[in-house]
């Protein structure tokens, strides 16, 4: 009975030591480490207890690196993710720039054409007057010249009339008294 809770009492020791527990030798074990027996005993559980230190030292490394590698691999998706939707604005703000562009130079292209139909509609006006006023120039003078023509065949008649008048009224009265 005694051996069976000596050898558990050690275990709980070792495994007290293994997680850096302060030692406590109580009275009841003071005689088990005598000697050689003592140096041995301490030796194997030195080793035992420097064995599991170092295969928890090793799984505590391999858990670190898991952990790193699945930080980093995380971080590198995020880093994707972020630069994918960092491409897609870009790539959004460049198409929504080249629309504003197009719209811009669409709404150019119509100005300048509503100007040109302007000025074009100026030139037609234009010369409509000029034609318009040419046109009345040349009825004016046109009528112009008619009336002249009129007054110099009236003012014609009119000396030939008198002419004929005061010579015919001469003439007959010369032939009255011969």
């Amino acid at each position: 009975g005694s051996t069976g809770k000596s050898v558990l009492s050690l275990i709980d020791e070792l495994e007290d030591f293994a997680m850096g527990k302060p030692q406590t030798y109580p009275q009841e074990h003071s005689g088990i480490f005598s000697g050689e027996k003592e140096t041995e005993t301490n030796s194997a559980a030195a080793a035992s207890t420097a064995s599991m230190k170092e295969a928890m030292d090793r799984a505590e490394a391999k858990f670190n690196h898991a952990k790193e590698v699945r930080e980093r691999g995380r971080d590198a998706k995020f880093t994707k993710i972020k630069q994918s939707m960092h491409q897609e604005d870009l790539e959004d703000n460049w198409e929504r720039e080249q629309k504003e562009q197009e719209y811009r130079e669409e709404q150019k292209r119509l100005a300048k054409e509503r100007e040109q139909e302007l000025e074009r509609e100026i030139e037609r006006n234009r010369q409509a007057v000029e034609r318009a006023a040419r046109e009345a120039r040349e009825r004016a003078t046109a009528e112009a010249q008619l009336w002249a023509e009129r007054a110099a065949v009236e003012k014609a008649n009119a000396e030939a009339n008198f002419s004929w008048g005061f010579h015919g009224t001469t003439v007959f009265r010369f032939l009255l008294c011969c």
